[in-house]
């Protein structure tokens, strides 16, 4: 029974380590346009639900078109950390609803196959 136990836990927590780095492939992009100020700022984030790693690039002029020189890399722990409960979360639903479906399916043939040896 301890094996048993040590296994679902570490699947849990493979499936909820690979949730959060698959979660990092996730890319949400946006703008932010500063017409009197003459600046754009754009916004690359990565993680899903949460974006939780990233980078901004500020232009200062919008009109002529030039590339944006400063980038700006952030990383929010806190966020990373709300994305991996989540995905740790799911993980264990998942495996518990898994587990139970197994017993109830082997209870059933194994129901089945008694009542045909008794009769």
């Amino acid at each position: 029974m301890r094996n048993k136990s040590v296994l679902i836990i570490l699947v849990i927590l493979s499936i909820g380590l690979i949730g959060t780095g698959l979660s990092a492939l996730y890319t949400q992009k946006g703008y932010t346009d500063f017409t009197l100020g003459m600046t754009i700022t754009l916004k690359t984030s990565y993680g899903f639900p949460l974006s939780w790693h990233g980078y901004s690039q500020t232009s200062g002029d919008v009109i002529p078109v030039k590339p944006l020189p400063s980038f700006d890399n952030w990383f929010s722990l806190e966020s990373l950390l709300l994305d991996a409960a989540l995905w740790f979360a799911i993980s264990f639903f998942v495996t518990f609803a898994t587990i139970k479906s197994v017993n109830m399916l082997h209870k059933t043939r194994t129901s089945k196959n008694l009542s045909v040896t008794n009769a």
